[in-house]
């Protein structure tokens, strides 16, 4: 979690995506970083669609679709 300005969160979010990125490697997958959305709340309703607008956390997924870890 970070707590600053949009930099700094960029920042961090781009250094921990190098570190998920290397375990990814380290153990033979290739993740992507994708913004996540709440499986919870009902397919195209409003907070689907605030949740893709104003992405506040990501998922990886291997390059299948098979979702990892969330940051």
């Amino acid at each position: 979690m970070c707590v600053g300005s949009a930099e700094a969160v960029r920042d961090h979010l781009d250094r921990h995506q190098e570190r998920i990125a290397a375990f990814g490697t380290a153990l033979g997958l290739t993740l992507d970083r994708r913004p996540a959305t709440d499986p919870f709340f009902e397919p195209g309703g409003a907070r689907t669609v605030m949740q893709l607008l104003a992405p506040v956390k990501n998922e990886y997924l291997h390059t299948d679709g098979t979702a990892g870890e969330r940051a």
